[in-house]
This record gives structure tokens, C-alpha cells and sequence, in this order.
């Protein structure tokens, strides 16, 4: 009697295990998942960056976004209340350089990390110091291959900003263009 309630028991210890290994990114010292992830607005909290990542995301000093009176070949335009779509893609890159939005319009970024087994992330800042974030323009680190999607609100001041993957800074940047 006693081995017919310990099997449905065990059944549900390994479950609740593994569900929980697959929550915490499945063990092997790596808490980022490595699968897609859900959609997420800007008004979700940002994860802490190790020390490692902090270090590895330092702005290369003196670097400047180049300013441009036309978008370059590959730019992506959002108006209002479309989806901008930029990918990671292998050999540390971004599939465009230059992302042009509306001043003050509400933007949503479909980031794709298609660069199997790196991470990377998107983050959108004033100027090429990345010393001031724009608000809520940041996706969460992931290793590839995922995606992420966020919401924000592009500056209300028309000009050249810039955005960059935190962790490879000073090879995957690009312009985002404010109209």
C-alpha cells in the first residue's frame, strides 16, 4: 500500500525539481535563459549586472555617435504604435546601425539575440557616454538564441542618440535617430 502513494509523490518531487531547475536557467552556473522570452514593458525592474558585465560595459571613452541627416541603408522608422524590430546577430553585430522613431512617441523594440550561445542585450542612451539611459529603453541580457520585447517613450527632442549591447560596447552600436 505504501509503495502506490510514494509513486505519485515522486512524480510530482521530480516535476516541481525541474520545473524549478528550468526557472532558475536550468544550472550550469548561467542564470540567463537561453530560450525566447516573454514580452516585457519598460515598467518591469532591471536585473542587476554582475560585476563581470559591469566591467565589460564601460563606454570606450571619447566614442560619438556620427550624427546624419538621413538614415543609412538598413535603418528601421517607427511611427507611432509599431513594432521596431533589431537583431543580435553572429560575429557581434547588430542587423542595422540606425533606428529612426517619432519624438515623444510610445515605441516598441523587438529585440532578437540570434547569436547562438553569446549574450546580449539593447540599450538606448542620451549620447555615446552611456552615462544616461532613456528610460525604459533597455532589454535584459540573454544568451542567443532569445528575444524581448519592451515599451518605451523616445525622447521628446528631436536628434541623433545613440544605443549599444552593454556587453560588447564598443563593437555592436548604432544610432537611434529621434524626428
Amino acid at each position: 500500500m505504501r509503495s502506490k502513494t510514494l509513486v505519485p509523490f515522486t512524480f510530482l518531487a521530480i516535476s516541481a525539481l525541474a520545473l524549478v531547475a528550468t526557472a532558475c536557467g536550468g544550472g550550469g552556473g548561467n542564470a540567463t535563459p537561453t530560450s525566447t522570452r516573454p514580452a516585457a514593458t519598460s515598467t518591469r525592474p532591471q536585473s542587476a549586472v554582475s560585476p563581470t558585465m559591469a566591467a565589460m560595459a564601460s563606454p570606450s571613452a571619447g566614442a560619438k555617435a556620427s550624427p546624419s541627416s538621413t538614415p543609412a541603408a538598413g535603418a528601421t522608422t517607427a511611427p507611432a504604435g509599431q513594432t521596431v524590430e533589431i537583431s543580435a546577430v553572429p560575429r557581434m553585430k547588430f542587423d542595422k546601425d540606425t533606428i529612426t522613431v517619432k519624438a515623444g512617441s510610445q515605441v516598441t523594440l523587438k529585440f532578437t539575440n540570434n547569436d547562438t550561445g553569446v549574450p546580449h542585450n539593447w540599450s538606448a542612451y542620451t549620447d555615446s557616454t552611456a552615462s544616461t539611459a532613456i528610460a525604459g529603453a533597455k532589454t535584459t541580457t540573454c544568451t542567443g538564441p532569445c528575444e524581448e520585447q519592451i515599451t518605451f517613450t523616445a525622447p521628446s527632442q528631436p536628434g541623433n542618440y545613440f544605443f549599444r549591447c552593454d556587453v560588447h560596447p564598443s563593437v555592436m552600436k548604432g544610432t537611434l535617430v529621434v524626428q
